[in-house]
């Protein structure tokens, strides 16, 4: 090779490998633009996004937040426009539309969840209603549920869905008498009847609605470019859960 030709790509080699080496790995991730307290709350604050701050630093991955309408949010990490989204419940439909963590037997990997959510029954103080873990009775009409959330298609599963609403109008509705119930999650309910100082009109069935996992999830695209990156970073989550489990402080 001409010394001329050697000397012009040694300059560019070391003109790009410190770019190479120090580029720090980001993902984009989306989040409902609602104060869903105490997790995630819209200023980008809240307990999963603090555990997800924790676990990228653990994995050297640097996070950029982005709240949106939830539904929103779920369609631009379907269609590749932003990295990944939480928290979200698996079933199948999602698991066709998202990427998830997955063992070797191509099951829904729940040693890497993020957490899990209790979901309640939540119902005008004196209604009849009653939930025996699979069907209702003395409902009449239907309920409501978060936009775009695994318990609003569940409730439409038993025909027993009204409309979607968030959980503070949802609940003030409740309280009034004028929706015959709302299934939202324990802690999120707890404050939002909390705030909203209906506690006495509003009670809670004992039995769940359903208890769900929660995942970090990516776009498809994300995970077929960069594979090592989506499992660096669902590891870390999966550590730090653990962490915030058993009460240990940060090493």
């Amino acid at each position: 090779m001409p010394k001329t030709s050697t000397a012009l790509l040694l300059g560019v080699m070391l003109t790009v490998l410190p770019i190479a080496v120090n580029a720090e790995a980001s993902v984009n991730l989306c989040f409902e633009n609602r104060d869903n307290s105490p997790y995630i709350l819209s200023d980008s604050t809240g307990m999963l996004i603090e555990l997800v701050n924790r676990a990228s630093e653990q994995a050297g991955i640097a996070v950029h937040y982005h709240p949106l309408p939830w539904k929103r949010c779920l369609t631009m990490v379907e269609q590749g426009g932003i990295d990944g989204a939480l928290a979200l419940v698996w079933n199948q439909d999602r698991q066709a539309r998202f990427a998830y963590p997955l063992n070797a037997a191509g099951k829904v990997d729940r040693q890497r969840r993020i957490w899990q959510g209790e979901y309640l029954i939540m119902l005008p103080a004196r209604s009849p209603v009653q939930w025996d873990g699979k069907q209702f009775s003395h409902l009449e009409g239907g309920m409501a549920s978060p936009l775009g959330y695994a318990s609003s298609e569940k409730l439409r599963s038993l025909n027993a869905f009204a409309f979607d609403s968030p959980p503070d109008k949802g609940l003030l509705l409740v309280s009034k008498n004028r929706l015959p119930g709302y299934v939202v999650q324990k802690e999120i309910g707890f404050k939002n009847l909390q705030s909203l100082g209906i506690e006495k009109q509003v009670k809670v069935l004992p039995i769940p609605f359903m208890t769900e996992d929660w995942y970090l999830v990516f776009s498809s695209d994300l995970l077929l470019s960069q594979p090592q990156l989506t499992a660096r970073l669902w590891a870390a989550v999966a550590r730090e859960r653990i962490r915030l489990q058993s009460g240990k402080s940060t090493p």
